[in-house]
């Protein structure tokens, strides 16, 4: 049983992968395994289809396709010889990889919209989840951050979205302290993406307020980034 509609996202790490790429549907596939065939490319006995909600989280999503894999597997069981028999092969042009994740938690502001950060999050929360590179003031060496708790402006209230959507254009990880309420903000390629909590390696976790204070910034300040990637903290 693989979680995942075959021949979409063929590996290791399918239902990271369906996050990542902001799928609206995924599901489960049964499928025959040969000798000598390519990994997840046989022929499918059983497949279903799930929706995938735009804030779906990892954990959640892989405890309903578990629950739909083992539905799948009793009634290929329940049908056989006649679902071995009407099984249909994958249709190989259109197959993706889903290789096991090694350093994609990484997040450059440069190149991910604000969409692609929260689904990378949503992705890798469980998994190790998601980090940046920060410089302190008088360091060169970046450090890494643990970005935790991110979310969207759409997951806030009007005046923060409005607020936010009235900001001049700014270079990407560009820090912004809100002026509604608490909550600290990066700009990214497109749009704007909250942090609830760092964690940059040698200090404390920081909260929203602890991270502002730490950076001086009051109300409606920003902080510039030190280039593309990463900002000063």
């Amino acid at each position: 049983m693989h979680p995942s509609l075959l021949p979409r996202h063929r590996g290791a790490a399918p239902i990271q992968h369906t996050l990542l790429r902001g799928d609206r549907v995924t599901g489960v596939s049964v499928i025959k395994i040969a000798p000598g065939e390519a990994t997840d490319a046989g022929d499918v006995l059983w497949q279903a289809n799930v929706g995938v909600g735009e804030d779906t989280m990892h954990r959640e999503l892989e405890d309903e396709l578990a629950r739909l894999g083992a539905k799948a597997v009793t009634e290929v069981l329940k049908g056989l010889p006649g679902s071995w028999d009407r099984a249909s092969r994958q249709d190989h042009d259109k197959a993706t990889k889903a290789p096991r994740i090694t350093n994609q938690g990484r997040v450059r502001f440069a190149e991910h919209t604000n969409e692609q950060v929260y689904d990378a999050w949503r992705a890798l929360q469980s998994n190790g989840g998601i980090h940046a590179e920060f410089v302190r003031e008088g360091e060169d060496t970046p450090r890494r951050a643990r970005l935790r708790n991110v979310f969207l402006p759409r997951h806030t209230d009007e005046s923060t979205q409005m607020e936010l959507a009235s900001l001049p254009s700014l270079p990407p990880g560009t820090l912004y302290m809100s002026t509604v309420r608490p909550s600290l903000w990066v700009a990214c390629a497109y749009g704007w993406v909250g942090l609830g909590e760092l964690a940059v390696a040698g200090l404390p976790p920081m909260d929203a307020s602890r991270a502002t204070a730490c950076l001086g910034l009051a109300p409606g300040a920003v902080a510039s980034p030190c280039d593309a990637d990463s900002f000063v903290i």
